[in-house]
């Protein structure tokens, strides 16, 4: 069982990678609260926030705003709670639009923005709406939400929104296999949470090698294996692997190996792909950019595959050591 995203993206093993997330990500206290009404509660505001909404730390006055609008309720009441991937192209012209009216008026509010949106949204309506925080819109559009202005914000929403549906649907048969091999966690989850699951897991754990989580730490079902231990043998090359390079031993090993591509982003200049021997692919550089700088302006990455990596990050072959000489 697998399955494609549209990014070109293709997890194996779903139903194992979510078994991990739910032993030690935020789980229970935020998918067995569902609730299925027209008024966004002060409940619904309190079981956002343990799942990092950090309304009532930060935002108190946007959170009392959502909870006594007379706006939201009436559009809500318009919004029926059906399966994302499963509303037809007839169907989903009005439900889209439907969608857009209750997401403009919650951006529309000092303090929220598309995360906190989501995540309350996700609970009044659990099959429809998924939660598009940072992790998930890297993932489905390359997009840094935190660079992206309030006024294009809700735009980069849709557009995730209608990706999401098109994975769902184009892994209709997938997700349904998927949902019913976990009949017996615990807390039952909808297939759009499932999809966001599987996204944001592979952005976090995956790509940025982020896998410290509050009740332990991924390793069960990562897609590779943490930095330094690759580039490993030839074998590991016939199947996509890439990994965010976040410390100097991983990327002395990326350097030595001389295997796959170096991914460079930049937030002031275009992002570029290397070969690990490239003359622009430096210790200083790196250290630079990565150790002092926090990655503030940018990432260092290690890929096998090229025509990924120029998808995911919008990224152009050096022209100093042209790594496209390589396929």
């Amino acid at each position: 069982m697998k399955i494609c995203f549209s990014n070109g993206y293709v997890l194996n093993k779903p139903e194992e990678r979510i078994r991990e997330y739910c032993d030690i990500e935020i789980y229970q206290g935020y998918d067995d609260c569902h609730n299925i009404t027209n008024k966004i509660s002060w409940n619904d505001i309190h079981v956002a926030d343990k799942l990092y909404a950090n309304i009532m730390r930060f935002w108190r006055p946007a959170a009392e705003e959502m909870v006594k609008s007379s706006e939201i309720p009436s559009l809500l009441q318009r919004i029926e709670n059906n399966d994302l991937g499963d509303i037809t192209d007839f169907e989903w012209s009005d439900a889209k639009s439907r969608i857009r009216e209750l997401l403009q008026s919650l951006l529309s509010i000092h303090g929220v923005g598309l995360a906190v949106a989501t995540k309350v949204l996700h609970l009044k309506r659990p099959k429809l709406i998924p939660i598009l925080d940072s992790y998930v819109m890297k993932f489905l559009l390359g997009s840094d939400i935190a660079q992206i202005s309030k006024k294009t914000l809700f735009e980069h929403g849709m557009r995730a929104l209608e990706i999401a549906r098109k994975d769902l649907s184009d892994n209709r048969e997938v997700f349904n296999i998927l949902q019913n091999n976990l009949h017996d966690l615990p807390i039952p989850l909808e297939k759009v949470r499932l999809h966001d699951i599987l996204c944001w897991t592979t952005e976090k754990w995956d790509i940025r090698g982020e896998t410290n989580a509050p009740f332990g730490t991924a390793h069960r079902s990562l897609r590779v294996k943490t930095l330094p231990d690759l580039p490993a043998k030839k074998a590991i090359m016939k199947q996509r692997k890439y990994q965010e390079i976040k410390t100097t031993k991983q990327f002395e090993t990326v350097r030595k190996g001389e295997e796959g591509f170096i991914v460079i982003t930049d937030t002031a200049n275009p992002n570029k792909i290397h070969t690990p021997d490239c003359r622009w692919v430096t210790g200083e550089n790196f250290e630079e950019k990565v150790i002092v700088n926090r990655c503030k302006n940018g990432h260092y990455y290690w890929t096998n595959d090229i025509g990924w990596a120029t998808k995911r990050f919008n990224a152009k072959p050096c022209g100093y050591c042209k790594p496209t000489r390589r396929l």
